[in-house]
């Protein structure tokens, strides 16, 4: 618990008592003494840094316990921040804090998700980036994702139009036209749906 005491314009200066806590990482930068069990009289700008490194530091409280429930992305996170009463500039530095302490890693998440969205839910490439985008994930390390992931695109494709009814589905033109309607919502490009048709074909 620190008493600050706060110089202001005037000849009598206003003391306020305030408490909380600031991670160890901001001491330097605030000039904060080993030893402030006394007294401490600051002026107003050294002040507010303070009540802002304490506001920081319990946002950063807070957004290591959601990541302890659920993985976000940063914009995710400084959103549900924000939500819970922080302002946007005590949210943003709280985030990058984290991010930067290795606790948000969005090209891993991203990764991970490609993964999942294409095996399990049996997405195309655009219907994964848009996924990606809706969910917040900065787009260099989402793009970044997408483009080394080793997904094979076409044999998803195959796998979704066993799923649906094999070829046949595109036997009449207008069950053709909402196959392939199907398969492009999904996220499969034209070239992708025709040499997976062949794949199929072709018996592999």
């Amino acid at each position: 618990i620190y008493t600050l005491s706060l110089h202001d314009a005037l000849p009598i200066c206003s003391v306020q008592r305030i408490s909380g806590k600031i991670a160890v990482d901001f001491f330097g930068e605030l000039g904060i003494p080993a030893d402030a069990s006394g007294a401490t009289e600051l002026d107003e700008e050294k002040f507010d840094a303070i009540v802002f490194a304490m506001k920081k530091t319990d946002a950063i409280e807070t957004g290591l316990k959601l990541l302890e429930y659920s993985q976000n992305t940063k914009r995710a996170l400084k959103t549900k921040l924000v939500m819970r009463g922080y302002s946007r500039d005590v949210a943003d530095e709280a985030v990058d804090f984290i991010e930067g302490h290795g606790y948000i890693n969005e090209y891993d998440m991203a990764c991970a998700l490609v993964e999942d969205m294409a095996t399990r839910r049996l997405y195309g490439r655009m219907r994964i980036k848009n996924e990606l985008f809706s969910k917040g994930f900065d787009q260099g390390a989402a793009a970044r994702a997408l483009e080394e992931s080793d997904v094979d695109y076409v044999d998803i494709c195959a796998t979704r139009i066993k799923k649906t009814g094999g070829t046949g589905i595109f036997e009449d033109k207008v069950s053709r036209i909402k196959a392939v309607s199907s398969l492009t919502r999904y996220g499969f490009t034209l070239d992708e749906i025709k040499d997976a048709i062949k794949l199929i074909e072709s018996g592999q």
